[in-house]
């Protein structure tokens, strides 16, 4: 490793450890600093990221190395299962990611997870490989083929910060897929495991109820009918009843392919639910309404047929009066 290489690593690694030592705090600093770093390290992100790819992968996409033997020697080295094993995992997860989005009919950015957290105390956010320049916004959904990973909270140029589901003070409008009744999904800091608080306290919860959202206003972050997870245990607690813990449909620490979720389009006026009686006689007005222009439409094509009928009459008569137009006398004689 060269004198200047290292010199970088060392440079990155404390500007590492000191944004570690300031999130742990917390706070509007913390914030402001991440904001400005991610501006600045995106570029350093999305390299980390490839490198922890497969090293072909790597090669192909960054175009490092031109040489066909750097690149040839690189591929020797790699475990063909290994390569094999991981490019058909990553086809798995784009096929269950297109199968989502054919379900749900979002539109969606697909991203890589180039950076988890620095430290085990934080496994509350992600950074993704795409941001600002590729249209992410703020409070958008990310998903997986299986389910909700989270929502944005802050975009650079090449990347974007993602709160997961089980952050600590994350919390999601969601219901029983069995039941239909609403309750909130909890995150406990734990990326295997969420709490669910329920709006009925003696609401019918059993052990295996898948839990899906809720769904936001305009669809933003959350639509709904998205999975986030299954029941895992219920738990007593003589003074707060029971404790409903959920294990997240997503492994949320083994995430690589996901999906941010387009901000839906401004919706219309919503169409009207009428009772049958109305719905009825709403159909009887519509149907009147056309027949009345069908027979405004049929009398003007009955009177044009009629004018035109009696031009034609008038042009056969021979003691009907015709004007006819003087003609110019031939050229060279007078008239």
């Amino acid at each position: 490793m060269s004198g200047r290489t290292r010199g970088t690593v060392v440079v990155l690694g404390a500007v590492g450890l000191t944004l570690a030592l300031l999130d742990l705090r917390g706070g509007v600093v913390t914030d402001t600093i991440r904001e400005a770093g991610a501006t600045a390290l995106s570029p350093l992100q999305n390299v980390a990221g490839a490198i922890a790819t497969p090293a072909v992968v790597w090669v192909q996409d960054v175009g490092e190395f031109s040489d066909a033997q750097a690149r040839s020697q690189l591929w020797s080295e790699q475990a063909p299962d290994i390569v094999k094993m991981r490019g058909e995992a990553r086809v798995a997860e784009l096929d269950a990611l297109l199968g989502a989005v054919n379900a749900t009919g979002l539109t969606v950015t697909p991203a890589r997870v180039v950076s988890f957290p620095m430290t085990s105390l934080d496994s509350s956010h992600v950074v993704v490989d795409v941001g600002s320049d590729d249209g992410i916004e703020l409070d958008a959904a990310v998903l997986t083929g299986a389910g909700v990973v989270g929502r944005t909270i802050s975009t650079a140029a090449g990347t974007t910060d993602i709160k997961l589901i089980s952050a600590r003070d994350s919390a999601i409008g969601c219901r029983f897929l069995r039941t239909g009744q609403a309750c909130i999904a909890q995150g406990t800091g734990d990326p295997a495991s969420m709490t669910v608080r329920l709006i009925d306290p003696i609401a019918d919860v059993k052990v295996g109820d898948t839990v899906l959202t809720f769904g936001s206003k305009d669809g933003a972050p959350f639509v709904a009918d998205l999975p986030i997870g299954t029941v895992s245990a219920i738990d007593s607690d003589g003074a707060a009843g029971r404790i409903i813990r959920l294990k997240p449909a997503v492994n949320l620490t083994a995430l690589d392919l996901v999906g941010v979720v387009s901000r839906p389009a401004a919706r219309g006026d919503r169409s009207q639910l009428l009772s049958p009686a109305d719905q009825a006689a709403a159909d009887a007005a519509a149907a009147a309404a056309a027949a009345e222009a069908a027979a405004q439409a049929q009398a003007a094509a009955d009177a044009a047929a009629a004018q035109q009928q009696q031009q034609q009459q008038l042009g056969n008569d021979p003691f009907s009066f015709q004007q006819v137009a003087p003609t110019a006398p031939p050229t060279g004689q007078v008239q």
